[in-house]
């Protein structure tokens, strides 16, 4: 169990740890379809790519991250192929990635996505590098061997509700 979950805490710290804060201005646009490697999803304007690759004790994985940010909220879809005979740990996923932000796991809902499976939280008390405060509102995929992480940030240490956009960009994924 502990080799599954360190695996997906290190992936999912990349995207969390940098979206709160933002400065630029792709989230202010409207929604629209991004299509992404196995994926399609809508995003607001055109998001910024990153690919990092993150050591585990499973190996090293690659991290395809997508982000659109602006001054007061962040999208962002993250995804990547888990290796081989590594199973995922949703719950562990959700916990470690509010625990290397500085958040708190307020909510989080056992899911579906597509028959996948699935977990929706919400982490309050989250921090950027730069001490900004902000709610993360994400779902975790794991889905043919890979892992997705969906997330809108707000400001605000605990905003109760993300707002209708996010729960267009939620419901908007499709993996193919």
């Amino acid at each position: 169990m502990g080799r599954r979950r360190t695996a997906l805490v290190a992936v999912l710290t990349i995207v969390s740890g940098t979206l709160i804060g933002g400065c630029g201005g792709e989230a202010t646009q409207s929604l629209r379809t991004f299509n992404g490697p196995g994926y399609s999803v809508l995003m607001p304007g055109k998001p910024d790519r990153s690919v990092n690759t993150v050591k585990t004790a499973a190996g090293a994985v690659r991290v395809v991250a997508y982000v659109s940010d602006s001054a007061d909220r962040a999208f962002a879809i993250a995804s990547t192929t888990l290796p081989a005979g590594l199973k995922g740990d949703l719950d562990g996923a959700v916990q470690g990635a509010a625990t290397n932000i500085g958040g708190t796991v307020r909510d989080k809902t056992k899911t579906t996505h597509q028959g996948f499976p699935a977990r929706d939280a919400r982490v309050t008390g989250a921090k950027d590098k730069d001490g900004n405060a902000g709610t993360v509102f994400a779902r975790f995929i794991l889905a043919k061997n890979r892992l997705y992480q969906l997330q809108f940030v707000t400001k605000g240490s605990d905003v109760k509700s993300p707002g209708d956009e996010y729960d267009k960009f939620i419901g908007s994924l499709k993996i193919k």
